[in-house]
């Protein structure tokens, strides 16, 4: 069950599992987060700090399974290596829905041990009435709020290219993309000019402070430099189910596209790249040459 951290389901999530587990008579070993700032905000991680082994890495307590934050990094990990070499891995991070947890036995985005079979497994006990009902009532739904302050001219509606940027430096595109999200920013906008079409782009609503900063002023040169790219705050169902297409590095706007049935190109390895669910290319241009 999600948590009642609404903006961020994990902690909650990971405890509840914990504890479960730990009623069940299994060993369980809980892994410091990379922000420690964020034990504030998560009362339940620090009462259960000592019983699960946090401030402990030299005591002799093996766990049963460990379960690792998909951003973890190593140098975090290494006092605590002797106690889960060998031992059961899952990664988790957050879901692709509102207030959900991916949890996989192999890694995430295209490490994830269903990476290579998702499209024959949709297929298994397929019902086309059940998924587009399902498909109906998610379709002006996101996992994160949406405005419904609509911003770009009605004249592009419906025939421009949407770009939801990701953070620039974030793990999902450092170590699963070979393009960078200025790449892919500064490529479509090229594309868009060379064949007289619009550019939205929105920017990831998570950012703040530098990070916003950087964006904003990064859509703000290419602005000054290539003609017809418009920013908006509009909601990502409006700004998919309005455009030509949708490109895209391997973010949770996937799902969205998903949702309201609309044209998606990828270009670095998600969860979805060997399915047909999208269109998957390592070439920007070639991608949006492909889709179009």
């Amino acid at each position: 069950q999600a948590g009642a951290a609404a903006h961020d389901p994990r902690y909650d999530t990971l405890l509840a599992i914990a504890e479960l587990l730990e009623a069940r008579g299994h060993r369980v070993l809980a892994v410091p987060i990379d922000r420690p700032y964020q034990l504030n905000e998560y009362p339940r991680i620090v009462a259960a700090i000592n019983r699960f082994g946090y401030y402990s890495p030299d005591h002799e307590r093996r766990p049963d399974l460990f379960i690792k934050w998909f951003g973890a990094r190593a140098e975090r990990l290494e006092p605590w290596r002797s106690r889960f070499e060998n031992v059961p891995t899952l990664v988790f991070e957050n879901g692709v829905f509102k207030d959900s947890v991916i949890v996989d036995p192999k890694g995430l985005l295209g490490d994830s041990f269903y990476a290579a079979s998702l499209e024959g497994r949709v297929q298994e006990g397929f019902d086309e009435g059940k998924c587009r009902a399902k498909l109906e009532s998610m379709r002006s739904t996101s996992k994160r709020p949406q405005s419904p302050y609509i911003d770009i001219p009605e004249e592009i509606r419906g025939n421009y290219i949407f770009v939801p940027t990701q953070k620039f430096l974030d793990l999902s595109v450092t170590k699963y993309s070979s393009v960078s999200m200025p790449e892919l920013l500064e490529n479509v906008a090229k594309y868009c000019t060379l064949s007289s079409t619009p550019m939205v782009v929105k920017i990831h609503p998570h950012l703040e402070g530098i990070e916003l900063g950087q964006q904003k002023a990064y859509v703000a040169k290419l602005q000054s430099t290539y003609k017809n790219i418009y920013l908006s705050h509009a909601s990502i169902t409006f700004l998919t189910q309005h455009a030509l297409a949708t490109a895209t590095l391997n973010g949770g706007t996937l799902v969205d596209n998903f949702n309201s049935q609309t044209p998606v190109v990828s270009f670095a390895r998600s969860l979805f790249s060997n399915s047909t669910a999208l269109v998957y290319d390592t070439s920007v241009e070639r991608g949006l040459t492909r889709l179009s």
